[in-house]
């Protein structure tokens, strides 16, 4: 298996949409139970019910999209 020359990169984008998307969620459940839910239980509701189309999306976005190295990687994420 291939791995990517940009993991570094790859990790730090990651985790700051990971904390982004959390926060979202954190909000979103709070709207709903018309208090503050807390970030640990936003963060248990988001990987429980989103971490993997999450993960697989960013995944796509980033190689697709982001990676510098896009144009010229060998290791390739499906359209």
């Amino acid at each position: 298996m291939m791995t990517c020359k940009h993991g570094k990169e790859y990790l730090a984008e990651e985790q700051r949409r990971m904390l982004e998307a959390i926060e979202t969620e954190r909000a979103r459940l709070s709207r709903k139970a018309g208090r503050d839910v807390g970030k640990e239980r936003a963060k248990a509701v988001f990987l429980r019910k989103h971490l993997t189309r999450f993960a697989r999306g960013f995944r796509k976005d980033f190689c697709n999209n982001i990676c510098p190295a896009r144009k010229t990687c060998r290791v390739k994420y499906p359209s």
